[in-house]
């Protein structure tokens, strides 16, 4: 199984390189632009377009046939794939803590440290939500489907509108403050049945038909 997420590492190299160009990119544009809030929430559509391109490799590469004849379980193989949640999730937070190290060291950008840590909280809890609707579709109807793009699109405007109001929320409405621990929550939650649901949803598919040895 661990095989598989170095696999989907080593297949992604490339398009990792581009992804960190990105983050790169939008750090500096939301520094600039004085508002940090924008950065979180862009993790969180990097994060998750990132799942979506993996699928899409795999179906270039027709590598779902060749899995079926690894002697691993329907249910490991698909565990790969929300394991493969940790390192992404991990990298993007230890960003994300770079970034809040550096702040005070750029007192032109204005921002309170309470604030970035919720936006914080919110996006990656919103990126395990994510996560755990995205890949029983992409199990269920593949990868090249532009749905994701707009749901993910959608989800980071929001983030991004809530991130750039949270301050002024939370003065009017003090338990606004414990939503993104809410959200944090039930996106660890949600990967349970997310998780179930997927296995389901691939052995049904017409190439789990390939014996292998379990």
């Amino acid at each position: 199984m661990k095989g598989l997420i170095l696999k989907d590492f080593f297949s992604m190299k490339k398009q990792l390189k581009m992804y960190l160009l990105l983050i790169l990119g939008y750090m500096v544009l939301g520094l600039y632009m004085k508002k940090p809030a924008i950065i979180g929430p862009m993790l969180c559509m990097v994060g998750s377009l990132y799942f979506v391109q993996v699928f899409t490799m795999d179906e270039t590469c027709e590598w779902k046939i060749l899995e079926r004849v690894l002697p691993l379980s329907a249910g490991k193989i698909v565990l790969s794939r929300y394991l493969l949640v940790l390192p992404v999730f991990g990298a993007a937070a230890v960003l994300y803590l770079i970034l809040n190290l550096l702040l005070p060291l750029l007192p032109a950008v204005r921002t309170q440290g309470a604030d970035m840590g919720m936006i914080g909280v919110l996006s990656f809890g919103s990126m395990l939500l994510i996560e755990a609707v995205l890949l029983p579709l992409l199990y269920r109807f593949g990868g090249n489907s532009r749905i994701y793009i707009l749901l993910i699109l959608a989800v980071f405007f929001s983030l991004f509108y809530a991130g750039s109001h949270f301050g002024a929320a939370e003065a009017l409405w003090p338990l606004v403050g414990r939503l993104p621990w809410v959200f944090l929550l039930a996106g660890a939650a949600s990967q349970i049945p997310s998780y179930a649901l997927s296995v389901k949803i691939y052995k049904k598919k017409e190439f789990y038909k390939i014996p292998f040895t379990a």
